[in-house]
């Protein structure tokens, strides 16, 4: 939840960039990436690269807790706040904060990650 609360503190309402690590502007892997790194923890600049990581652990979305792992497909990850709501970088246009999920986008895997405190 470190991480998810450092994000939050520091990166709500920067731009979304695609490719984007900060400071200014992040992408949706960018935010997450920046803000485990502040924890020590690194896994990869890409969702691809994390779901590879051997960092993350599979959880249902009842298991899931503030601050774990969302992931849209493959292809894109906020961080988990309650059903339906995620945090972080969404897509060009837009500003790093709270997104809703709806039918049809929506988070299908969630995930804990090892050694977050």
């Amino acid at each position: 939840m470190a991480a998810y609360v450092w994000a939050y503190h520091h990166m709500a309402g920067h731009s979304y960039c695609w490719g984007g690590t900060g400071p200014g502007c992040y992408d949706c892997s960018g935010v997450v990436m920046a803000a485990y790194s502040r924890e020590g923890i690194h896994f990869g600049r890409s969702t691809t690269d994390m779901l590879n990581s051997g960092r993350l652990i599979r959880e249902t979305q009842r298991q899931a807790r503030r601050g774990d792992l969302a992931f849209y497909g493959s292809g894109h990850v906020e961080f988990f706040i309650r059903p339906g709501h995620t945090f972080g970088a969404l897509d060009a246009g837009t500003l790093i904060g709270w997104h809703q999920s709806n039918a049809w986008w929506h988070p299908t895997m969630f995930f804990r990650v090892r050694g977050a405190g």
